[in-house]
């Protein structure tokens, strides 16, 4: 049951990490900072690693390219610290998850302490899952509203690292894994892989690699095969197992109202808080 749960129980609430990334509040946030564009995505989801090399960014990233890191990256440290981004995000919070968090009140409340349940378990367990490690290290905030994005960004970290191990394992390397990934969910192939800065140029060898382990179809649209939609979806089953040891301690009952209450804060934010049709992270 855990297994078949947890995807679910994560999905609904990347409104809550797009409210510190895409709201307007969070775009002046970063603003008043000198943060624009993808700086102030570069600043807000490393925040908690800080000034590293941008190779050590780009591992735990896994999808975005070089020229990504490049353009959002490069100097973003020498104007601000980590701190100054984690008040300025807060600070947006304040004016857009604050008040939808108290206008749901109990619902929120319940939710975050789930939330946080599970996010601790997976503290204790933080081995080979670099991003979420760094998140884990800082201080759990005072107010409600920041303890849910916290606990969000803490259990969407520990999927996609333990997601991120995987596709080693399966030798996938990045532009074929987010070329896949497209193709597994009905996107166009190249829009994704351009929103990480990864030219036409540089996609077709992957497409190509994909297309000899028979996981994309040769000739005309790259669509995905059978063989491919199998291997994929057994990736996203084994990040649901390797992502399950957070939420084990919840019974059935208690993991499907989690899955419930996150439908509806997510629900929530995402129509009041986020602008309407801004894509959400990843």
């Amino acid at each position: 049951m855990v297994n078949s749960l947890v995807r679910q129980a994560i999905a609904p609430l990347r409104s809550v990490y797009a409210s510190s990334i895409a709201a307007p509040t969070a775009v002046e946030a970063m603003a008043s900072l000198g943060l624009s564009g993808l700086q102030g995505y570069y600043a807000v989801r490393t925040l908690a690693l800080g000034p590293v090399p941008a190779l050590v960014v780009q591992s735990l990233f896994y999808g975005h390219s070089p020229a990504f890191h490049a353009t959002a990256g490069t100097g973003v440290w020498d104007t601000v610290t980590p701190d100054q981004v984690l008040a300025a995000t807060h600070d947006g919070l304040d004016r857009s998850l604050g008040p939808v968090y108290d206008e749901l009140g109990e619902t929120a409340r319940e939710l975050t302490a789930m939330l946080r349940a599970a996010a601790e378990r997976a503290s204790t367990r933080p081995e080979g899952r670099g991003l979420f490690a760094a998140n884990a290290s800082l201080p759990w905030p005072e107010k409600g509203h920041h303890q849910l994005w916290h606990a969000h960004v803490l259990l969407r970290e520990w999927r996609g690292d333990g997601h991120n191990g995987i596709l080693v394992a399966e030798d996938i390397p990045a532009r074929e894994a987010l070329l896949l990934h497209a193709a597994w969910a009905g996107m166009p192939l190249l829009a994704i892989t351009a929103s990480r800065q990864w030219t036409e140029a540089e996609c077709a060898p992957a497409i190509a690699g994909l297309q000899k382990r028979g996981w994309l179809a040769d000739g005309g649209a790259p669509t995905i095969t059978d063989e491919g939609r199998r291997r994929r979806d057994a990736i996203e089953d084994a990040t649901d197992e390797a992502d399950a040891f957070a939420y084990e301690a919840f019974s059935d009952a208690e993991l499907q109202h989690l899955v419930e209450l996150a439908a509806v804060v997510g629900a929530e934010v995402g129509a009041k808080v986020v602008q309407p049709g801004t894509p959400p992270p990843r």
